[in-house]
């Protein structure tokens, strides 16, 4: 990361927000003495971020961390890991299902069963028992083959970490290689195709 890019990229976009340090610190939960000698800092000063101070900020500034931190030109552009991210954090604050379906097999249209089982209100099936109703619930799918198998594993290893089979360590650690591998596989791929991309 350079730190004069992080550093002026910071200050630019807590200013175009009109929002004091201290309006920030409070937003960000990084203090305000924190936030000063970031925008302050350069290369020489060495006053690099913990990625932890870095993520807040960029959160709390509502940009990619990659563009804060240098590695991206676009501002808004989201990361697949980033997407992820969200998605593990959202799943603290409400109920993800996860079901691999083979669409191309007619009889695995209807299987859901992750689906059901974390959105269906049992209370409201007992209370309309012999009653015709309908529960409408939203489907996501996604052609990137990253997120499907990301998504695939992580319902497998969040069931481990719900039921108590792994702890909270062993499953942020592999959350982590699981990021981390997809973003050197991704770079990778950067690299083998960057001569043929048409800019």
């Amino acid at each position: 990361m350079n730190i004069n890019t992080f550093s002026e990229r910071l200050k630019k976009s807590r200013k175009s927000k009109n929002i004091t340090q201290s309006e920030l610190s409070k937003l960000s939960g990084v203090t305000s003495a924190t936030i000063s000698a970031y925008e302050s800092a350069d290369n020489n000063k060495g006053c690099n971020p913990s990625l932890a101070n870095a993520i807040k900020l960029a959160n709390a500034l509502n940009v990619s961390l990659d563009w804060l931190c240098g590695t991206t030109s676009n501002k808004s552009d989201i990361g697949i890991t980033d997407f992820l991210k969200t998605l593990v954090k959202l799943r603290e604050k409400t109920n993800i299902s996860i079901d691999s379906i083979d669409i191309a097999k007619d009889e695995h249209n209807y299987l859901v069963p992750n689906a059901f089982r974390e959105v269906i209100d049992q209370e409201f099936i007992n209370s309309n028992c012999g009653e015709i109703y309908t529960y409408p619930v939203s489907f996501i799918a996604f052609g990137n083959r990253h997120i499907e198998r990301f998504l695939n594993e992580w319902q497998k290893m969040y069931e481990l970490y719900k039921n108590k089979t792994i702890d909270e360590s062993l499953y942020n650690l592999w959350l982590d290689k699981q990021f981390n591998d997809i973003d050197e596989d991704i770079k990778d791929i950067d690299e083998e195709y960057k001569d043929d991309l048409p800019f």
